[in-house]
């Protein structure tokens, strides 16, 4: 094929390809518009403070740095009497070692008794702020699309947009061979 055929051939066969289908846009009549309500939770904090009272355990002891041994001499001296005094025989050795062991803890127990007391056990109150917190739900309704039916040359269709195109909306219209398609376009 002559290279001047191919040049001449190549743009008439696109005008013929072209000619059996046309792309434009029109406009539509708008039938009708309803918006498509979701429900969004927008929680909201609350938080306030609270004064709270609570009570602290101290404990105290006696200061008493005073220690003394003279109770358990003395009472070590007396419970040995007296145990030496109830004992008899082979038992009088032992009822006198006993006597003084427990002569000298009475003895001692008495003489020594802020060392030995219990301690003194407070209660008392603190007061602090305590910040508190509570979320609450709240819902709202929010259109986020429109599901709009139209009506084009005679025939109805239906689209979902993102805004309400109002009294009519733009449609792209696409002829193929004497058949029409539309489809609605963006603004």
């Amino acid at each position: 094929m002559h290279p001047f055929t191919r040049l001449t051939l190549l743009p008439l066969l696109c005008l013929s390809m072209q000619a059996g289908a046309a792309d434009f846009t029109d406009m539509a009549e708008v039938v009708s518009v309803t918006p498509l309500k979701e429900f969004v939770n927008e929680p909201r904090r609350e938080c306030w403070t609270e004064t709270v009272t609570e009570y602290r355990e101290t404990t105290r002891y006696q200061s008493n740095d005073r220690y003394s041994g003279a109770g358990a001499v003395i009472g070590g001296i007396t419970g040995g009497v007296l145990g030496h005094g109830i004992g008899s025989g082979h038992g009088r050795g032992a009822a006198t070692a006993a006597g003084a062991v427990i002569g000298a803890i009475i003895g001692d127990r008495i003489d020594n008794r802020e060392y030995y007391s219990e301690p003194e056990v407070r209660r008392e109150p603190v007061t602090r702020s305590v910040e508190r917190c509570k979320s609450h739900d709240r819902y709202r309704a929010v259109v986020r699309r429109y599901h709009v039916v139209y009506r084009y040359n005679g025939r109805e269709g239906e689209v979902y947009l993102p805004y309400d195109p109002g009294s009519h909306v733009r449609v792209g219209v696409q002829a193929i061979d004497g058949a029409e398609t539309v489809e609605p376009r963006e603004r």
